[in-house]
């Protein structure tokens, strides 16, 4: 679970990276 956790923190960290680039 933990692993899926970081891999979703992950997915959300990209997510903030597109915004904050636009």
């Amino acid at each position: 679970q933990d692993k899926i956790s970081l891999r979703v923190v992950a997915d959300y960290d990209v997510d903030r990276s597109q915004v904050y680039e636009q």
